[in-house]
C-alpha cells in the first residue's frame, strides 16, 4: 500500500511522463507535415522509391502539350483581365532553358489574390474564370485554404496534367512583426519612432504557411512588387509567357537555401 507522499508522487511522474510523450508525438507529426509541405515546393527532393506517376518525367509530347495548356490557362486569365507569372519549377525552366522542365510535371501560376478577387470570388462554382477553363475541358478545384492554390487538371491519353495556381496575398504587418527583432533597434528608444515607407510584402494565401513559416529553410513572404502587373514576357519555344519581375529574384525567397543551384528530381531518374 503506497503512502500518500509516494502515491502523488507517482501522479506527478505520469503527468510529467504524458507531458513528455504528448511533445515527442506533436514534434514528430510536425516534422513529418512540415517536410510534406517543403517537398510540394522542392520537388526534386523526393526521395527515391516514392515517386508517384503524376511526379514522373514529361516526355516530349506530354511536354509540348503541358505548354499548350499553360498558355490556354494564361490567355483564360487575360481575357478577364487577370495577371499571373510563372514561378517555382516552372519560373526555373523559362529562366535557365526557355522551356518547362521535364522534371517538374506540374507547371505553376502565381497571382496575388487581388488580382482574381477583381475578377471574380475563389468558389469554382461561381467564378467566371473557372467556367471557361471549365468550357476547355480543365477540372478545377475548389480552393485548398491548407496549400493555398486551385488546382486545375487536364485529362491527356497517357496521364494527367496539373497546372498549380497559387495565390498570394498582402502580409505586410505580418512580416514587419515576425521579423520585429530585425528592426527593434533602428532608432533610440528615447526618440520619436518615425515611420518610413517601407516595401510591401507578399506571402502565400496558405495556413501552412504561418504554420511553418518560422522553421529553417521554409518558405518566405517575398516583396510583394515582384508579383505585382505589369510582368515581362519570355518566349516558352513557341509562347509568350509572364514572368514575376526582377527575373529570378522571386527564388531567393522560395527556395532560400539552394536558389542558386540546379538539380534535378530522383524520379526523372526512374
Amino acid at each position: 500500500m503506497y503512502t500518500p507522499l509516494r502515491t502523488r508522487w507517482l501522479r506527478l511522474t505520469q503527468m510529467i511522463s504524458g507531458i513528455f510523450v504528448t511533445a515527442l508525438l506533436a514534434i514528430l507529426v510536425w516534422t513529418y507535415c512540415r517536410n510534406a509541405h517543403i517537398r510540394t515546393i522542392r520537388w526534386y527532393d523526393t526521395e527515391a522509391g516514392s515517386c508517384p506517376d503524376s511526379f514522373l518525367a514529361l516526355n516530349s509530347d506530354e511536354l509540348a502539350q503541358a505548354r499548350r495548356l499553360l498558355h490556354v490557362v494564361l490567355r483564360t486569365l487575360q481575357k478577364h483581365g487577370v495577371q499571373a507569372a510563372l514561378c517555382h519549377g516552372s519560373l526555373w525552366g523559362v529562366l535557365r532553358r526557355g522551356d518547362l522542365l521535364p522534371c517538374d510535371p506540374q507547371p505553376d501560376l502565381c497571382l496575388l489574390d487581388s488580382e482574381l478577387l477583381k475578377a471574380a470570388p475563389h468558389l469554382a462554382s461561381t467564378n467566371e474564370i473557372f467556367k471557361s477553363l471549365h468550357a476547355a475541358e480543365f477540372s478545377v478545384s475548389e480552393f485548398d485554404n491548407w496549400m493555398g492554390l486551385h488546382r486545375l487538371k487536364f485529362t491527356l491519353a497517357t496521364r494527367e496534367i496539373q497546372i498549380n495556381l497559387r495565390l498570394f496575398r498582402d502580409c505586410t504587418n505580418f512580416y514587419y512583426w515576425s521579423h520585429r527583432h530585425q528592426y527593434a533597434n533602428d532608432y533610440p528608444s528615447y526618440l520619436p519612432q518615425p515611420e518610413p515607407p517601407r516595401p510591401r510584402w507578399a506571402c502565400p494565401a496558405a495556413l501552412s504557411f504561418y504554420v511553418f513559416n518560422w522553421a529553417e529553410d521554409a518558405y518566405q513572404g517575398f516583396p510583394k512588387f515582384l508579383l505585382e502587373p505589369p510582368f515581362r514576357n519570355l518566349t516558352l519555344v513557341n509562347y509568350s509567357v509572364s514572368v514575376p519581375n526582377d527575373d529570378f529574384e522571386m527564388q531567393k525567397y522560395v527556395y532560400p537555401s539552394d536558389w542558386w543551384k540546379e538539380k534535378s528530381s530522383v524520379c526523372c531518374m526512374q
